[in-house]
């Protein structure tokens, strides 16, 4: 039986699932753009670790270098860079005294053993910016995820 009373108990029903439709839909749009700014944070962090990575790398090479620099006898000639690509003729002078750039420009006079320390403490200090950013991604990665559940209960 149809009567006005009925009637306005299914407007309501009706605006009350449109209203609730509207709701999920603006709340998915949410998390939909807070999963999207996740994903950049994500990518810039990967991008870090691989920088940080590619340094570790470069260090420990370099430290590699001075143990072979090691072997190699005063008045040795070789070939010394100076710039990328380009070299000159050189005479090898005492292997265990080396000039370091220490930052803006100052160089000071440190032994190969010397050297290799700074080197491996820069090596350690890189290790622990690469874990926490290991760290860093695998929560933003916890965080993504709870994200996308959130979403899939918003759309179904």
């Amino acid at each position: 039986k149809f009567s006005k009373k009925n009637h306005t108990k299914i407007n309501k029903a009706c605006l009350k699932r449109n209203f609730m439709a509207e709701t999920n839909e603006e709340a998915a749009k949410e998390k939909y753009m807070e999963l999207k700014v996740l994903e950049q944070r994500m990518t810039q962090t990967q991008e870090q670790l691989q920088q940080v990575a590619q340094q570790v790398n470069d260090v420990q090479e370099t430290i590699q270098h001075l143990e072979e620099l090691k072997k190699v006898k005063p008045g040795t000639e070789l070939y010394a860079p100076v710039a990328s690509g380009i070299f000159i003729p050189a005479k090898m002078g005492d292997p265990q005294k080396l000039l370091v750039n220490v930052g803006n420009s100052t160089v000071v006079d440190k032994t190969a053993e010397q050297s290799k320390k700074l080197l491996q403490d820069q090596a350690k200090e890189m290790e622990k910016l690469k874990n926490d950013l290991t760290e860093q991604l695998h929560k933003l990665a916890e965080h993504a995820q709870a994200i996308q559940g959130d979403l899939r209960k918003l759309i179904e």
